[in-house]
């Protein structure tokens, strides 16, 4: 079911994601103050703060109350699919989202049909020696700027996500203006 609310960049992005898939679903873990992402390849603990900043929100609770997505000692029926590439939210039973990440491709194998087995040597070696690399380039000191970096970074998100969905709301809300209210005693 897809849901009439688009799905804020930068809730994707405060989970942690980083992968390249298309599809994504995000669903609080059944232990306690966890999120789950997935991609169908690869499933990890996610960042919770702005998964909890999303779903309080007023607007957003307002689509997602009628499905039980979990919460600490409950899987829940349903789970939030994100569309990487439309921006859209979509909420799912369990099974049904599980087969659609099982059966979605990677960039890599959708495009895969289209390269020479010496293409394909090349780009593996390349991704080896890249990831190779990144395994060298770990110091102390960047991970200690990064981390400070990711903290002020999902500062800045935290606030961009809220504002959308308070102007969002604010713009549902003038366009549905609340009927007037009758005093009994004038009537």
């Amino acid at each position: 079911m897809r849901l009439p609310l688009p799905c804020p960049a930068q809730l994707v992005e405060l989970s942690g994601y980083r992968g390249d898939r298309r599809w994504i679903v995000l669903w609080p873990s059944p232990a306690p103050q966890e999120l789950i992402v997935s991609d169908g390849a690869l499933t990890t603990i996610a960042r919770l703060h702005g998964w909890l900043c999303f779903c309080a929100h007023p607007l957003v609770g307002v689509f997602l109350e009628p499905y039980r997505l979990g919460q600490p000692y409950d899987q829940g029926e349903y789970r939030l699919l994100i569309d990487r590439y439309l921006g859209t939210l979509h909420v799912g039973l369990v099974e049904d989202v599980d087969q659609l990440l099982a059966a979605q491709p990677s960039d890599l194998t959708a495009h895969s049909d289209q390269l020479s087995p010496g293409e394909m040597r090349l780009l593996r070696q390349r991704a080896l020696a890249l990831k190779a690399q990144r395994e060298r380039a770990g110091n102390l000191a960047r991970l200690h700027a990064g981390t400070r970096t990711s903290r002020q970074r999902e500062q800045q998100l935290l606030g961009e996500l809220m504002a959308l969905l308070d102007d969002a709301q604010r713009a549902v809300c003038e366009a549905f203006p609340a009927p007037p209210i009758i005093d009994p005693a004038v009537a």
